[in-house]
């Protein structure tokens, strides 16, 4: 643990999520769809200075503290989403910047629907929530700190038909027959989103994803799919969900409207330090405090190589930790 000084006051918010499969016949973008529930949560102002948060939701806020148990944070995000957190499905989606929302439609072509009007409702698919910061300090900014995004553990799996995987390691050079049982991991097709809100207006959002590794490759990194180069769809999850299906995700991906947002997935960071997010406190204050609101997204992004069924019945381990500085 670092050592805490009067000028640098963290927020720690750390979940396990389950990603339970509800059926057999699944493949990527997760038709059947999949449940998600908090197992464990723990939220903590570790300062001996005043920093302190809540949660802020429709259906109510929790109480102004240092600390919000996991039993509150559970009763407040129920209240918000209608349902029990054990009911809440996890659904493969996809976003051009971390803030809205579209699911894969399957017909004679593949499509994307409109964007999701509420993320918080029953079948959105998207863990989001929001929390409020406050402090006596004026002129202060706070910064996304630290971020761990990984899995409980590895998830052995056998594909179902061969198909062609986006990491040479895997399989015969590439090539995975139902034969080849390898380790695959949740988190590899996982984004946190994190942006400010004021009133209903969001700002300075960043996505982040996890970096590079023997198992994953980036996605939202300007390279590979966000350049629209040919051959990828022929790889990864895109791969085994033409085999499964006789159909191609890259109808979908093309027809994105990038006149406004320019990139077809959201561009992410694979390392978070402070630097990308920081945010000022409000100039107003309210009963002697500065406060600021951040907005908080979990989501499996469908154009992932990673979406496969192989992260089904695995659990992902989320923590973000938030500074205060001067």
């Amino acid at each position: 643990m670092k050592k805490l000084t009067k000028k640098t006051l963290m927020a720690i918010f750390a979940l396990v999520l389950a990603v339970v499969a509800l059926g057999t016949t699944t493949y990527a973008w997760f038709t059947v769809g999949q449940a998600v529930s908090t197992e464990s949560i723990e939220l903590n102002v570790k300062s001996e200075e005043g920093l302190e948060f809540r949660y802020v939701g429709d259906a109510g806020n929790s109480e102004w503290s240092q600390f919000l148990d996991e039993t509150t944070f559970l009763q407040r995000l129920a209240a918000d989403y209608g349902q029990t957190m054990s009911q809440f499905r996890f659904d493969a989606v996809t976003s051009q910047e971390g803030q809205t929302f579209k699911k894969l439609v399957v017909g004679s072509i593949t499509s994307l629907s409109a964007p999701i009007a509420d993320l918080q409702t029953t079948d959105s698919g998207v863990l989001e929530f929001k929390l409020e910061f406050r402090t006596k300090k004026q002129s202060a900014n706070l910064k996304w700190s630290s971020v761990t995004l990984n899995s409980t553990e590895a998830i052995q799996w056998a594909p179902g038909l061969t198909f062609t995987h986006n990491k040479s390691t895997y399989g015969s050079s590439g090539t995975v027959t139902p034969s080849n049982t390898e380790a695959y991991y949740p988190h590899d097709a996982a984004r946190i989103s994190v942006g400010k809100i004021v009133d209903t207006t969001e700002s300075n959002t960043i996505v982040y994803e996890a970096p590079n590794s023997a198992s994953n490759s980036v996605l939202g990194d300007g390279t590979d799919l966000n350049t629209g180069k040919p051959g990828t769809f022929a790889k990864g999850a895109h791969d085994y969900f033409q085999k499964m299906t006789g159909k191609s995700v890259q109808a979908a991906w093309d027809a994105i409207d990038t006149s406004s947002i320019t990139t077809r997935v959201a561009p992410t960071v694979t390392s978070i330090n402070g630097s990308q997010f920081s945010v000022a406190f409000g100039t107003t204050p309210s009963a002697g405090y500065y406060t600021v609101m951040v907005i908080i997204r979990v989501y499996l992004e469908g154009f992932d190589y990673d979406a496969l069924n192989a992260i089904l019945n695995g659990k992902i381990n989320v923590a973000l930790e938030f500074a205060l500085a001067e």
